[in-house]
């Protein structure tokens, strides 16, 4: 009862739409908010501990969106249940 590796999770998770999807929509949040930070900065030319809180949240949403799925997949779906089509994971 061996799980499927990360890397075979993550190439059938590029292969889902949806997955697709909400990498695409946690991306534009990222940027988004990213790019109000750097617009903020330029204007105020200052730099908060509230600012660098609001970019980690920025990159901890896109690595989350990025990560979650593949692991879910790996960690719950064997090898025996791969080959034969079911994908344990949400």
């Amino acid at each position: 009862m061996e799980n499927i590796s990360f890397a075979t999770a993550w190439a059938y998770c590029f292969h889902t739409t949806s997955y697709v999807l909400w990498l695409i929509g946690a991306a534009l949040a990222s940027v988004g908010i990213i790019y109000a930070l750097v617009r903020n900065y330029k204007r105020n030319q200052n730099w908060s501990n509230g600012n660098s809180l609001l970019l980690f949240i920025a990159i901890c949403i896109f690595v989350a969106a990025l990560l979650a799925r593949p692991g879910e997949i790996a960690a719950n779906t064997t090898k025996e249940q791969f080959s034969k089509g079911i994908i344990i994971g949400y």
